[in-house]
């Protein structure tokens, strides 16, 4: 048995819903954050 926070908070920090042993999915409903957009530099020019 998890406490459902703590497996919510465990997909949130790995990435992924799936089981690392078993590789099946948590169920129900839990979730996973977007993946954030990698940086992107931008060159400006100053005149």
């Amino acid at each position: 048995y998890a406490h459902r926070g703590c497996v919510q908070r465990w997909c949130d920090e790995k990435g992924s819903t799936l089981c690392e042993i078993c590789l099946q999915g948590f169920e129900p409903g839990y979730t996973v954050p977007p993946k954030k957009a990698p940086a992107v530099e931008v060159l400006v020019t100053v005149r």
